[in-house]
């Protein structure tokens, strides 16, 4: 029962984070923004397949999955 809680809370969180990062997008493209920039939490934690992406300009429709892995701390800001 244990393991099975732990997944369901995981799943949870991950489609919070899809349903999120949806909305923030969706937002920037309504506000007609059309990049952004990827941005990390420049600390130590940040991991290797996101620390090439800091400070890449994306435009929304060739932007990498986000959040790239369970727990990503990153986020995108637009490009005005």
């Amino acid at each position: 029962l244990d393991i099975a809680t732990r997944y369901i809370a995981r799943q949870l969180e991950q489609t919070a984070d899809d349903v999120t990062i949806s909305a923030i997008i969706n937002g920037f493209r309504d506000s007609g923004v059309t990049e952004v920039e990827w941005v990390t939490m420049h600390d130590e934690r940040v991991c290797e397949e996101c620390e090439p992406r800091d400070g890449q300009i994306y435009t929304l429709d060739k932007l990498p999955p986000l959040p790239a892995h369970f727990h990503c701390r990153c986020f995108i800001v637009p490009v005005i």
